[in-house]
């Protein structure tokens, strides 16, 4: 599976080639421990129990989010009130993000 990684448009040559290097690697380590706590959660979570069982902050947890969304590992599953009292998206893990996850 192809994972991409962006340099923005004025960013120093180095970083378009760290990027592009990037594009062909597995999961993130952030990126793998948002999947471990999604999966310990039963397969579906917002991002506050995200947060809560992984540790990662959410300012650092919602960048982390889309890409998997684009890459198949997850996908959005509705919606759920959080403690906040604000709705969060429910994210699940899908069959794709099951297989990185064991290593297949």
């Amino acid at each position: 599976m192809t994972y991409e990684a962006y340099a923005r448009s004025t960013d120093p040559c180095t970083s378009k080639d760290a990027a592009a290097g990037l594009s062909e690697k597995a999961l993130s380590r952030l990126q793998q421990q948002a999947m471990e706590a999604i999966q310990t959660l039963g397969g579906k979570a917002i991002a506050e129990r995200i947060v809560a069982v992984s540790g990662i902050p959410i300012q650092t947890l919602s960048p982390r989010m889309r890409p998997l969304v684009r890459h198949g590992m997850i996908r959005e599953s509705g919606k759920e009130k959080a403690n906040s009292g604000r709705m969060q998206t429910v994210w699940e893990i899908t069959s794709a993000g099951q297989r990185a996850l064991e290593g297949k």
